[in-house]
């Protein structure tokens, strides 16, 4: 009867350590994911605040003959002709590869660089550009990649329409500068970002929300406090 109960009892003890192995092993396990997870976000934090500082540093350096040119009160018309014969400066300072433009709301109208696009019925002052550096109040400010489109009234599905980041800067009460900048320096903060986990996804987002970089392209332009057919409830908590 002894070695019964010696039995049950070898077999109760080895079961306990087994399950406090599974255990210390579970633990163990989380406790390295947390500290990979860490690890993650402070190199993506640091990554992102790095190539925004680059961006306001070149975009500081760029408003300079710009505020300049201000300063000599030209039409609407030679403004726009000087944003023109400056594109390829500003390309060059900002970068082939990321620079898509540098424009200013000027004289009732929209100035711009490029040579492209009809730009007639362009208002200016609804752009989430113009109201994020008018929002600023004089600081260079980083907008949040959104959906931009030529037309006056257009929304986020017209065919003209594409996502962008913008530096920008209120210079007076109507006039404010914007520097778009093409995407792929800051998607390659996080989708070039390898992991150990392949099923992994990552997003990163502003304090408000905003998404400024993701694995998953289909959440440009949305914010993680609203849920919608891209954001689910889940993430919107998280």
């Amino acid at each position: 009867m002894r070695k019964k109960h010696d039995s049950i009892l070898a077999l109760a003890i080895e079961l306990l350590l087994t399950i406090g192995i599974s255990i210390i092993i579970v633990i163990n396990s989380i406790g390295v994911v947390a500290e990979e997870a860490d690890k993650y976000v402070k190199d993506v934090d640091y990554n992102y605040e790095m190539l925004m500082d680059s961006y306001k540093s070149i975009f500081s350096a760029m408003i300079i003959p710009v505020e300049k040119k201000l300063a000599t009160n030209p039409s609407f018309e030679e403004m726009d002709a000087w944003l023109k014969a400056y594109d390829s400066v500003f390309e060059e300072a900002v970068g082939a590869d990321i620079y898509d433009g540098f424009a200013l709301s000027y004289k009732g109208g929209y100035a711009h660089s490029w040579n492209y696009g009809d730009y007639s019925d362009y208002d200016a002052t609804a752009r989430p550009w113009y109201k994020g550096a008018q929002k600023a109040a004089g600081k260079v400010a980083v907008i949040a990649p959104y959906v931009s489109y030529l037309g006056g009234t257009g929304d986020a599905i017209s065919e003209d329409a594409y996502i962008e980041l913008s530096i920008v800067k209120k210079y007076s009460k109507t006039i404010s500068f914007d520097l778009d900048i093409k995407l792929s320096q800051l998607d390659d903060i996080v989708v070039d970002r390898t992991t150990t986990y392949e099923s992994s996804s990552a997003i990163l987002y502003d304090k408000n929300g905003y998404i400024l970089s993701s694995t998953d392209e289909d959440l440009y332009a949305h914010n993680i406090n609203e849920p919608d057919k891209h954001i689910n409830k889940s993430l919107a908590r998280a």
